[in-house]
């Protein structure tokens, strides 16, 4: 188990290739609490608490989910605007 650390992720990968890499939930939701308070979340600020609240219970509920939900709950957050933005902080 992982935090976002890239480099520790490609270096598990190489010395264990067949092993599941899984991403720290503390870490996940930090990281997400983090991106929704900057402006380009479009989700930042007072007025936009209610929206920030439900995308991170949509994250909490993630970590329950078997893999068919899972695939049926990423389709229901990739329609959620600031979950489209989220993906490029993923991708970085």
């Amino acid at each position: 188990m992982v935090d976002k650390d890239f480099a520790e992720i490609n270096a598990l990968q190489k010395v264990f290739p067949e092993s599941a890499i899984l991403l720290c939930w503390y870490h996940v939701l930090q990281a997400v609490n983090r991106w929704l308070s900057k402006s380009e979340s479009g989700v930042h600020g007072l007025s936009n608490t209610q929206k920030r609240n439900e995308i991170i219970s949509f994250f909490c509920k993630l970590k329950a989910c078997t893999s068919v939900s899972v695939i049926c709950l990423f389709h229901i957050l990739s329609l959620l605007t600031p979950c489209l933005k989220f993906q490029t902080l993923l991708q970085d």
